[in-house]
């Protein structure tokens, strides 16, 4: 496959090099797309690494107020939402959970901070000057937990005007929101300021036939953004952004097909679609909040000085009825809390020289906090499990984690046409873990006691990347590249089995404590232009080949069948990403993005169902084919001096399953979303616009799974909406 790839590539381009060269400079083309995925300013089209890049224009034309609204904007990226935390997949590997001993595979960052807490990854599309999305292992300059890619999310600056905009919406479901920001300068072209706030909220989808609430599907975001920017000298750029996010909704949740009253089968009085009958309301509080200062100083020989300094904190509540059912037997109450610092310095060479180079060095510490608490209802006695009624079985646990990095990049032009791309990264990293559960109170069946029970991992890891660049033309470039990468090990922090707490296949820790995952990558791609930018076609071709991957399978302790978080699988996937872009005339802008990914688990003994082999099943949540197409007219209309813009997108994803046992009870169909927006604009300050997500009102599920009890539920995509809008700028 890769030779035939790289065969077809450097043929195309040899044909159309010269087309391109043959034609007369157009009045339409393609604006140049700045990027800092390599930890410095560049062009996309240089960047040898398979990178989509959406800025703040299409962002709004999606109608993305969070992160998981950019789902369909790059090759190879899903972007699952959950009742908790949004999950992240690239090309085909992500995962994630309240389970604070286990970390994602694809890393977001904010303003170049890490964002390591799975509830902060519901970023709200505040401000947002571009959002770049990383495909492919991202070790040697952005570090740990980034196995399958990275989301790079960077905020707009404080401008030197006086300037601000307001934005109000709504629409059906009760949805209001609105977006204010403002720009003071409070020192001309020395110290600028800007305040960005926004307040989004929607009555859910779904109603609870006992309460008659309809929390499932709500929207409760607010969100506030300050950055203040200091320029003491031409050479010295301060940023200061603080920022902070009340976050009550429940875009997504489990609707029950069967409960615990029906005995896990499916039950014929069971919810219709969008309905729910639990007696325990859901709740759900979340509070992320943190501040950056970010330093760039350039020398006089034009070498940059940058420091990130950080300190990001978040914090979750959640109860929710596990039983499914208005009968009184078990809910549950989650609280995490995480707390970050982190500083990141690093020097980079100008980008005119025939060497160039990063290098750094890193520090995180993170501190996680989590209180799990099952309560037993008066019914629960019924069960078989050996519960007393009224009961609860508690559960709370500490993991410290520290990281430090070194880290470095080098391009060199072997000729003016040949570059070779090298770096690595060295990261050290322990953790410490404090874990207390009482299974004692509430008489359930095997489930363990532990007292300030304690156990620590240290850990060091080389991840090397090497490349090779040849630039055809101006416009046209092929790369090949090699990378590496690992996930951090952890702990199963969860209601364990007695026999987990032991040492029973004699490795020398705790059964329910798992080691490192690593990644090795191979990935050849093209970066081309056309007719002087009027098109642009990027593709890529890649393998991974993940080992010790972390994921729940069926193991036997003492005897007694568990599900477990183990390093159990080997996994491979391979795949191809394109990526078109067109401006045929000047009023028309066309794009294209596609991807074909075969992601399967390679060896994968006991991840099936009751234990089964799975190798060979499908990775979960990883859809063989998916993407979108999207158009922009604008028509200018003189008479207002404004325009009329009309833009729609539509993506699709082959079916896939949310298991890796690949039962048809965990499939999920292929899916087609319809999204449109209509703008009319007036003068540069006004802009009216009429919305709507999901048009054509297709009916989808993103989950069905099952609980520990046996209880099968499933989540649904959200319905249609529609809105509109009102816009001024000052």
């Amino acid at each position: 496959m890769k030779r035939f790839v790289s065969t077809a590539i450097c043929a195309g381009l040899a044909g159309m090099a010269g087309v391109s060269a043959a034609q007369e400079t157009p009045s339409a083309a393609l604006e140049e797309i700045i990027v800092t995925a390599q930890k410095r300013t560049e062009n996309l089209q240089d960047v040898p690494i398979a990178i989509s890049a959406i800025g703040a224009d299409r962002i709004e034309q999606l109608n993305a107020t969070r992160l998981s609204d950019l789902a369909n904007v790059a090759p190879g990226l899903s972007l699952d939402r959950g009742s908790a935390n949004d999950t992240v997949y690239i090309r085909g590997v992500g995962g994630g959970g309240r389970n604070i001993g286990f970390t994602g595979r694809a890393g977001v960052y904010l303003d170049g901070v890490y964002i390591g807490q799975p509830s902060a990854l519901n970023q709200p599309m505040l401000d947002i000057e571009r959002v770049e999305v990383l495909r492919g292992p991202q070790g040697t300059l952005f570090g740990r937990n980034t196995v399958s890619g990275a989301v790079n999310i960077i905020t707009a600056p404080p401008s030197s005007d006086f300037s601000g905009d307001v934005r109000v919406s709504g629409g059906n479901y009760d949805y209001r929101g609105v977006t204010a920001g403002v720009n003071v300068p409070l020192v001309e072209d020395k110290l600028l300021t800007k305040l960005s706030f926004s307040d989004e909220r929607r009555n859910g989808f779904t109603t609870n036939l006992y309460s008659g609430d309809d929390v499932i599907g709500s929207l409760d975001l607010q969100s506030w953004r300050l950055g203040l920017r200091a320029l003491p000298t031409d050479a010295l750029t301060m940023d200061l952004i603080v920022d902070y996010t009340q976050d009550d909704s429940f875009r997504s949740g489990p609707e029950s097909v069967s409960n615990l009253t029906g005995g896990g089968t499916t039950d014929p009085n069971a919810p219709a679609p969008f309905e729910t009958n639990t007696n325990t309301p859901r709740m759900k509080e979340a509070v992320n909040k943190g501040a950056n200062l970010n330093i760039t100083y350039e020398f006089a020989n034009e070498m940059t000085l940058t420091s990130i300094s950080a300190y990001r904190d978040s914090r979750l509540f959640i109860q929710a009825d596990n039983d499914y059912s208005p009968a009184d037997l078990v809910y549950t109450r989650y609280s995490d809390d995480f707390e970050q610092i982190s500083q990141e310095l690093r020097i980079a060479s100008p980008t005119d020289q025939r060497v160039r180079f990063v290098a750094g060095v890193f520090f995180l510490q993170e501190t996680a906090e989590t209180e799990r608490i099952a309560f037993w209802g008066a019914g629960a006695g019924g069960l078989g499990l050996g519960l007393a009624p009224n009961s609860n079985t508690p559960s709370n646990a500490r993991i410290v984690t520290d990281s430090y990095a070194a880290f470095g990049s080098v391009d060199f032009n072997i000729t003016d046409n040949w570059i070779l791309n090298a770096g690595a990264r060295y990261t050290m990293e322990k953790r410490d873990l404090l874990f207390n559960l009482d299974g004692s109170t509430s008489g359930l069946v095997g489930i363990a006691t532990l007292n300030n029970f304690r156990d620590d991992d240290e850990e060091d890891k080389l991840t090397p990347a090497v490349g090779l660049t040849w630039k055809i033309s101006d416009t046209s470039n092929l790369y090949a590249k090699y990378s590496e990468g690992f996930k951090s090990g952890g702990w199963n922090i969860d209601f364990l089995n007695r026999n987990q707490v032991l040492d029973l296949n004699g490795d020398g820790r705790v059964d329910f404590a798992f080691d490192t995952e690593t990644v090795k990558s191979y990935e050849i791609g093209a970066k081309t232009e056309f007719f002087d930018r009027m098109l642009r076609v990027n593709i890529a071709a890649f393998q991974a080949d993940y080992r010790d991957y972390q994921i729940n399978r069926f193991n036997r302790f003492g005897g007694i069948t568990v599900i477990q978080l183990s390093n159990a699988a080997e996994v491979a996937t391979t795949g191809a990403e394109l990526s078109i872009e067109a401006v045929p005339f000047d009023q028309l802008r066309l794009t294209l993005d596609a991807a074909y990914i075969d992601g399967s688990f390679e060896n994968f003994p006991g991840g099936g169902a009751a234990g089964a082999d799975a190798s060979g099943n499908q990775l979960p949540f990883s859809p063989e084919w998916s993407g979108s197409v999207s158009a922009q007219y604008t028509q200018p209309i003189a008479a207002w001096n404004g325009d009329l813009v009309v833009f729609a997108q539509y993506a699709y994803r082959t079916d896939t399953y949310a298991g890796q046992e690949n039962l048809p009870a965990q499939y999920l169909e292929s899916r087609g979303l319809l999204n449109a927006r209509i703008a009319l604009r007036f003068a540069d300050r006004w802009e009216l616009a009429v919305f709507g997500n999901n048009v054509l009102e297709e009916e989808y599920l993103t989950n069905r799974t099952s609980d520990f009890f046996g209880t099968r539920f499933v989540e649904r995509g959200d319905p249609r909406t529609y809105g509109a809008e009102i816009a001024f700028q000052f």
